[in-house]
């Protein structure tokens, strides 16, 4: 609905909003203190949210708010917008300030995504089924002599958590892409007189870098070496009897040790691999 009568009309409108939320919420309440095992058969429907939208005054269009959030489980900020909104409460009781909170629509299947690519009502609304919110806790203070008009939605129950991610049913309408995960992988072994390859790698391509060790047994008579072929290759140089020697390579793709007779040792290798993932 619009107004064309003053600018307090919003104003008005939302204090009623707010003063009809908290009386359901209160009443509610004191049901619960009463009897709440008579509460939950009689009246199982329980509410305490009156979404609606705003229109914007010049334009026209449904008003987007946007907000920032922090996921305590992530390092960064996050964005996010709706046009959906709850009134919490006004800044003061003859002004026309009020903090809002802003709400996520769910759908049976999946979520409404919180960073879409305009500010469009359709973009929020097209082509999806609405049957629930949440209260994400992220709030703005705003004018509400600002806007024209207000649409009202039906009460509901909103659940307070942070917005959450675009579920798999959304992520159906992307392309598959390709995500590269990073492994790092520990081989080790003994080694005797001879010379042997003692590591080969699979697919040299994933292989970004390599770390090598050789430990040279007290009890060797003698030198040991080794070769590191990569992208450069590396050569070790002569490892004496009880000592160990560590070098390392950018795109390995094989490891070959020369022992001479009455040696003996251990190897251990540090891989780090790059593998492409289909999402």
């Amino acid at each position: 609905m619009s107004c064309s009568h003053g600018e307090q009309c919003i104003c008005d409108l939302v204090k009623r909003i707010a003063q009809a939320q908290d009386k359901t919420i209160l009443e509610q309440q004191i049901r619960d203190s009463e009897n709440p095992f008579q509460t939950k058969l009689i009246c199982p429907t329980r509410v305490n949210t009156i979404p609606f939208m705003l229109v914007c005054k010049g334009t026209c269009d449904f008003f987007i708010g946007k907000g920032v959030f922090k996921d305590p489980k992530s390092l960064f900020f996050e964005c996010f917008k709706t046009p959906f909104f709850r009134v919490n409460k006004f800044t003061d009781h003859h002004g026309c300030c009020v903090h809002l909170e802003l709400l996520q629509g769910l759908t049976k299947d999946c979520t409404l995504p919180h960073s879409s690519r305009d500010d469009d009502i359709t973009d929020f609304l097209c082509n999806r089924k609405i049957s629930e919110f949440i209260r994400t806790g992220i709030c703005i203070t705003v004018d509400l002599s600002c806007f024209c008009g207000i649409e009202c939605l039906p009460p509901v129950l909103a659940e307070s958590k942070l917005p959450i991610p675009v579920s798999p049913c959304e992520k159906k309408e992307n392309k598959c892409e390709d995500r590269e995960k990073i492994f790092t992988e520990e081989l080790c072994g003994n080694f005797r007189a001879g010379t042997v390859t003692v590591w080969q790698a699979a697919s040299p391509n994933d292989i970004l870098e390599g770390t090598f060790h050789i430990f040279n047994d007290n009890t060797s008579q003698a030198d040991v070496t080794a070769t590191i072929t990569a992208n450069n290759n590396v050569n070790f140089p002569p490892v004496p009897p009880g000592f160990t020697v560590t070098r390392e390579a950018i795109e390995p793709v094989s490891f070959t040790i020369t022992a001479p007779p009455n040696t003996s040792g251990r190897y251990c290798i540090t891989l780090v691999r790059s593998i492409s993932i289909r999402s």
